[in-house]
């Protein structure tokens, strides 16, 4: 049984299990949709990708469209953004962090700056996101002074 029809649910939306999260007994309350099957809805464990297959469960969805795209970065893609935005917002530089763009395969990511006070892209660097974070600093502090 499921609290909507299950055409009601799509890959992506981030969901909520409503009856086994009220009591306690289920760990994957809240995930994405990775897969709806004919018997079943397939979640997706934020943060380490487990997935579980509820059968007799009602849900809560909400669409990705109403959170951040920093809200839902997972894993090293969430490090590189605190990293970056720590790194630009706590400094006494002229410039801040804008936005990180990750490509769909999570391999390089567009990282903007703007100058401090100034909401308008200045420049973007492509960054390597398979480089520790040691290497992106470093690759940022050559690409700002030069």
């Amino acid at each position: 049984m499921f609290f909507l029809s299950k055409k009601d649910y799509k890959k992506g939306d981030i969901s909520v299990a409503i009856t086994s999260s009220i009591h306690g007994i289920n760990e994957f309350t809240v995930g994405s949709i990775e897969e709806i099957k004919d018997d079943c809805v397939v979640i997706r464990e934020f943060g380490t990708g487990r997935l579980c297959n509820y059968y007799n469960e009602s849900f809560y969805t909400f669409d990705r469209n109403y959170f951040s795209p920093y809200e839902l970065l997972e894993g090293k893609q969430f490090k590189i953004y605190k990293f970056l935005d720590k790194l630009m917002n706590g400094s006494d530089s002229w410039c801040r962090f804008k936005s990180l763009q990750f490509n769909e395969d999570g391999t390089t990511a567009r990282f903007e700056i703007r100058e401090k006070f100034k909401d308008d892209c200045y420049e973007f660097i492509v960054l390597d996101v398979s480089k520790s974070l040691r290497d992106i600093k470093r690759q940022i502090n050559e690409w700002l002074a030069s």
